[in-house]
C-alpha cells in the first residue's frame, strides 16, 4: 500500500486498471488488488487465516470497549484494529490449530495514562470482587480523578463483564458485585484508568485469576 502526497485540493477515489485509491483518516492511499491465483494456500497461510479469525472472534465480544482503549495505539489504526494487531502479535500462545489466549499477555486497554502500583484481586464475600491498589499518586495534573475500569472474563462459559467511572484512581480500592452467571467460575481479571475528560487510558493491568463463589 502507498500513500499519496497530496498536492492541492483534488483527490482520487476509485479503482484503475490494478489500483484502487481510496481515503482513511483524511489520508490518501493506493494499493494493489491482489493477484488472482488458483494456486492452494499452504500450511502456514491457513494457519494464519486460522490465527486471525481466532482472534477477531475473540475481541468480537468486547469491540464497543476496544474501539476506545486501544484507539491511540497507532494513528493509523482503528481501535479494533489495533487490539487484532497487538493480540496476534504478543498475546496467542499454542500453534494451528490449538490456539488460546495468553490471558497474562493480553491487553484490554493500551495507553499513555499512569498505571498503579500492587493492584490485586480478591473476592471478599460471595458475587464481590474487591481491587485494590496503592493510592498514592505522582504529580500528573488531575490523574487523581482517572476512572477506573474493571474487567473480567469467565473463559468457559464466555462471559465478559466491565465497568468504567464508578470509582477513581486515587480512592485505592473498588467493589464491584460481579453478574450471577460468573459465580463458580474462574474470572481472569484486568485493570485499567480512563481520563474522565477524554479517551485517554492506561495500559491495563493482569490480576491474576480467581475463582468466584
Amino acid at each position: 500500500m502507498a500513500r499519496l502526497d497530496r498536492k492541492g485540493s483534488f483527490r482520487l477515489h476509485g479503482k484503475l486498471d490494478t489500483s484502487v485509491f481510496c481515503t482513511w483518516r483524511d489520508i490518501d492511499y493506493m494499493r494493489r488488488l491482489p493477484n488472482k491465483t488458483k494456486s492452494e494456500p499452504s500450511q502456514a497461510q491457513i494457519a494464519n487465516r486460522a490465527k486471525f479469525a481466532f482472534v477477531h472472534d475473540w475481541l468480537e465480544s468486547i469491540n464497543d470497549l476496544i474501539k476506545v482503549t486501544f484507539d491511540t495505539y497507532s494513528p493509523k489504526m482503528t481501535g479494533r484494529m489495533a487490539a487484532q494487531s497487538y493480540t496476534m502479535k504478543n498475546a496467542v500462545k499454542g500453534e494451528y490449530p490449538d490456539f488460546e489466549i495468553d490471558y497474562p499477555a493480553a491487553l484490554i486497554s493500551c495507553g499513555r495514562l499512569a498505571g498503579v502500583t500492587n493492584p490485586k484481586v480478591l473476592s471478599p464475600e460471595p458475587g464481590i470482587l474487591q481491587i485494590n491498589w496503592d493510592k498514592i499518586v505522582a504529580d500528573r495534573g488531575k490523574s487523581h480523578c482517572n476512572d477506573i475500569l474493571v474487567f473480567a472474563l469467565a473463559p468457559e462459559s464466555e462471559n465478559v463483564t466491565f465497568t468504567v467511572g464508578q470509582a477513581t484512581r486515587d480512592k485505592g480500592t473498588y467493589l464491584y458485585k460481579i453478574p450471577r452467571e460468573f459465580i463458580g467460575k474462574t474470572a481472569y481479571v484486568y485493570i485499567a484508568f480512563k481520563s474522565f475528560s477524554n479517551n485517554d487510558v492506561s495500559t491495563s493491568q493482569y490480576l491474576g485469576s480467581i475463582i468466584l463463589e
